[in-house]
């Protein structure tokens, strides 16, 4: 039990850690969309990657990318 809250305190702690990054390379990623039009499929998936190798410590191989 001990173990599982530690855990969970490490990954809260990440996440808190990694959110403001996380928001502005959004914006940034909005920005993009913006620029050159209708491309909000792939500003998603930007987005969600970032998410989760950023901010949930996925490695890139863990992420499966649209076909």
């Amino acid at each position: 039990m001990t173990d599982s809250l530690a855990s969970y305190h490490r990954c809260v702690d990440r996440i808190r850690c990694n959110w403001p990054q996380f928001l502005e390379k959004r914006t940034q990623r909005l920005k993009e969309q913006e620029r050159f039009g209708s491309v909000a499929e792939k500003v998603a998936e930007n987005i969600l990657e970032d998410l989760f190798t950023a901010v949930l410590d996925w490695s890139v191989s863990d992420v499966n990318h649209q076909v």
